[in-house]
């Protein structure tokens, strides 16, 4: 079965059962749904999956920050692991849309190859619809 792949999606894996992790898993459905909204009609030469990594009692990210993850030539689709912390911000939603950013950035750096060189403008487009969109 193929999966639907999109311009910018976010995903995240959870690390363990725990209630502490509930604040992250809230804001990031949160931001799950409006990047979801915020796409709609974009295409893009490459897409993006922000795969955020939350800590918990069995798996904790061995990274901190972004880090390129798997590419498939097939569907032009990078996976972006964003590892976040234990300690839960004041405004977690703030604080991952930060994080996006962070991610995006990683791609261009992964991007910065002559063999790559894909145009971002389309994901550029809807971190700035998100941005506009950010009460």
């Amino acid at each position: 079965m193929e999966e639907d792949v999109y311009p910018l999606s976010i995903g995240f894996m959870v690390g363990g059962p725990t209630k502490a992790n509930a604040p992250w898993e809230q804001a990031l459905l949160r931001l799950m749904n409006e990047v979801a909204s915020v796409r709609e009609g974009v295409d893009s030469p490459i897409n993006v999956n922000v795969v955020f990594q939350v800590p918990g009692s069995i798996l904790t990210p061995d990274f901190e920050g972004a880090r390129a993850g798997t590419f498939s030539k097939n569907d032009s689709h990078l996976m972006v692991q964003v590892a976040l912390p234990a300690a839960i911000p004041d405004d977690p939603d703030a604080y991952l849309r930060d994080l996006i950013e962070l991610a995006v950035s990683e791609v261009e750096r992964w991007n910065d190859r002559p063999k790559r060189r894909f145009d971002l403008g389309a994901v550029r487009e809807i971190l700035s619809r998100l941005r506009c969109d950010t009460p």
